[in-house]
């Protein structure tokens, strides 16, 4: 009875205006209608947040009289966006509906990071105060970071002419190891809480996987700032059609810069303050 082995599977999506219904029908197939977009675009806040985490576990526990020791394994999958309700119309509906409108996607961050986690686990109970404690080990997979500062696209009239702007900031690690498992970072990450009794609630506080990896040096850091006008492609001979066509027309005006470097990212911590007990009061 003093040892425990436990595997967890534990599938998590948190959104602040994507609803039931959208996520039934993309996930279970069906028929997604103007209503419901009208209904994704118009709830919530002006910026929509998804984020979505699988996490498989297997921890080993060895209990004592009165504490007890542990080991985690863990393999984490993250995926975050943050993103304007300008961009939705853009997805859901195109452009056509909105002409002579510029269309504002800035503060737009879309992230993804996988990571392996081993962490060691300590638990101590005094005079019936139970402390928590642990320290992991982070080894990163890859990390892929999109950051849009500042991004608009403007429609003409009739479609005549697309302006289209963006300074974009982006991080990805060696894109020559997209292996399960690989090694392209390193970090630590820290765990604490406490339960405890006051009169008759019980209190528990508790921080955890408040962590960092840093991607090693051949990581890709990507800057651009860039000016995008397009008046349409005039094609005299369809049967001689090539990029250069494309090219001659001079649609971008960039500032691209691209070099390898290391940087630091950050995994999704959990603060939590509880307080639980049996109350005389009904509702």
């Amino acid at each position: 009875n003093n040892h425990k082995i436990q595997w967890e599977t534990n599938f998590i999506i948190e959104s602040n205006a994507l609803n039931y219904k959208f996520l039934n029908t993309i996930l279970y197939r069906g028929h997604i209608t103007d209503d419901m977009k009208k209904t994704w675009i118009n709830k919530g806040d002006e910026n929509n947040i998804i984020h979505s985490e699988i996490r498989n576990t297997l921890s080993y526990t060895y209990h004592l009289s009165n504490k007890s020791i542990g080991f985690v394994v863990a393999n984490v999958d993250i995926i975050n966006a943050n993103f304007t309700d300008d961009l939705l119309r853009l997805g859901f509906e195109g452009n056509f509906q909105h002409q002579n409108t510029t269309l504002n996607f800035s503060n737009t961050n879309i992230r993804a990071s996988r990571f392996q986690q081993y962490k060691i686990k300590y638990e101590s109970n005094l005079n019936n105060i139970k402390i928590n404690g642990g320290i992991s080990y982070l080894s990163g997979d890859y990390h892929v970071s999109y950051i849009i500062e500042d991004g608009y696209i403007y429609t003409a009239p009739f479609g005549s002419y697309l302006d289209i702007s963006y300074n974009m900031n982006a991080f990805i690690t060696d894109t020559s190891d997209f292996s399960l498992f690989a090694n392209n970072g390193n970090g630590l990450a820290v765990d604490f809480s406490t339960d405890f009794r006051i009169k008759k609630y019980n209190i528990n506080i508790s921080l955890s996987d408040l962590g960092f990896i840093i991607w090693n040096p051949s990581s890709l850091k990507i800057s651009t700032d860039s000016t995008f006008n397009f008046q349409g492609v005039e094609i005299e001979d369809i049967f001689n059609f090539n990029d250069s066509i494309l090219e001659s027309n001079n649609l971008t005006d960039d500032v691209f810069r691209t070099n390898n470097t290391s940087f630091k990212s950050y995994i999704p911590a959990t603060i939590r303050f509880s307080v639980s007990g049996e109350t005389n009061y009904n509702y």
